[in-house]
């Protein structure tokens, strides 16, 4: 399954806005009661973040801000996308490139959208040349002129359009409600966690981009803030990766549901495809799921990273192995019917379940991206009382119990028109 991340929209709301990474007030840290009083414009703002559904003091529960505590309430019906807004452009996790290019160019354009790169220029002859930035480098040699980086040597050496670049980069960055990112305690010591910390350290090294354009001035400012919008790019891109960590660690995530399947119960789901050759009892599924179903005959066959796909097939063959096969949404039990498990050995193939179209009809499914359930059966008891559901000698329509071996309504359709076209 590929997956990608893609940047969400964030409406610009001023009373949602994070504003530095400045973490307690300055002189009260404290209040009366012994609780930390957060910065008003920091990543614990009480003012930005406020309370979900009610407020300290409790005396308020509607979305608004309360006149005795100053906490803001926060609907848990309609939580808004707080955020903070940097100085420059960032670039998107995942980068696309519209034109066909070479790897090794394709690699410095990656490097020029994420500031670890910059291109060096005669203007006369219209001549670049690619450096990758290193911080120990000395760039003393360097004429601050024919310094191009980010944007400008984008547009300016490779012909990125402003369309392009803009879809390629945003300007601000979503952080989640204090809720979802709290402080805990342990032993005694408040831990911020390391997404919190991540969050301050991206918002401190834009701050110091800030300080360095406005204090700063020829070749040591374009290498400095260089360098801060490096750090910047590198950081979003370890939050990220720690999100994503994050969301796969949770219980019941998405995540690992839909890249594992269901390896406790035996269960796998995948997309359907055609296979004409196979008989009408049998299904050939990707090698990507046999530690899934078959868990103890992946362990005895396999060594390192090579599986003996061939010896586990043929174990399935002569043990008369069957796997149960649907489509969900499952309308009834008859809407289940047995197979005679195989396994591809094909890298092309390893994600998918493949069978004869013939069968495709009882279960009131396609190709055109439907899934399909197979659950492993392992007890010879089990499997013989499932031969009794092979398509060969069963096929069932689901609503009134008679027999269907026709075909999919996408093959009558296309018959159909080949027909009319004679």
């Amino acid at each position: 399954m590929i997956m990608s991340i893609e940047q969400i929209q964030i409406p610009e709301i001023e009373a949602n806005r994070v504003q530095n990474s400045i973490v307690l007030k300055k002189y009260q840290r404290k209040d009366k009661f012994g609780n930390y009083k957060f910065d008003d414009g920091g990543i614990f703002s009480p003012k930005i973040f406020g309370k979900i559904g009610s407020c300290t003091c409790k005396k308020r529960t509607k979305p608004g801000y309360c006149p005795d505590c100053e906490c803001r309430v926060i609907s848990p019906k309609q939580i808004p996308i707080f955020y903070y807004k940097f100085a420059f452009d960032v670039p998107n996790y995942e980068l696309t490139i519209s034109f066909d290019v070479d790897k090794k160019t394709k690699s410095i354009i990656e490097n020029l959208y994420r500031y670890n790169g910059f291109m060096y220029f005669d203007e006369d002859l219209n001549d670049y040349e690619y450096f990758p930035y290193q911080i120990d480098y000395d760039y003393s040699k360097f004429d601050e002129s024919k310094i191009l980086y980010g944007k400008e040597a984008l547009m300016t050496c490779f012909g990125i359009s402003e369309e392009e670049y803009l879809s390629n980069v945003h300007r601000k960055i979503a952080i989640p409600h204090t809720s979802y990112r709290p402080i805990t305690v342990s032993n005694g010591k408040n831990i911020i966690g390391s997404i919190n910390n991540l969050y301050l350290d991206i918002i401190h090294q834009d701050e110091i981009y800030r300080d360095h354009v406005n204090k700063m001035c020829g070749l040591e400012s374009v290498f400095a803030v260089l360098d801060s919008k490096q750090i910047v790019s590198e950081k979003i891109s370890d939050l990220t990766h720690e999100l994503y960590i994050f969301l796969c660690k949770t219980k019941r995530n998405v995540v690992t549901a839909e890249l594992n399947g269901q390896p406790i119960t035996g269960t796998i789901r995948a997309v359907m495809t055609n296979n004409f050759s196979l008989d009408e009892d049998s299904i050939l599924i990707g090698y990507h799921f046999i530690s899934t179903l078959y868990p103890k005959l992946y362990r005895d066959h396999t060594i390192g990273d090579k599986t003996d796909i061939d010896t586990i097939n043929k174990i399935l063959e002569n043990d008369g192995y069957l796997v149960l096969f649907n489509r969900q949404p499952t309308i009834g039990a008859k809407s289940i019917i047995a197979m005679k498990p195989q396994f591809s050995k094909l890298e092309a193939e390893k994600y998918v379940i493949q069978a004869n179209p013939i069968v495709y009809d009882g279960l009131a499914g396609d190709v055109d991206g439907d899934t399909l359930n197979v659950i492993a059966l392992y007890t010879k008891a089990a499997c013989s009382e499932a031969r009794k559901l092979l398509p060969s000698k069963n096929y069932i329509e689901g609503s009134n119990s008679s027999i269907r071996n026709g075909l999919p309504e996408d093959f009558v359709y296309v018959n159909k028109l080949l027909n009319e076209k004679e």
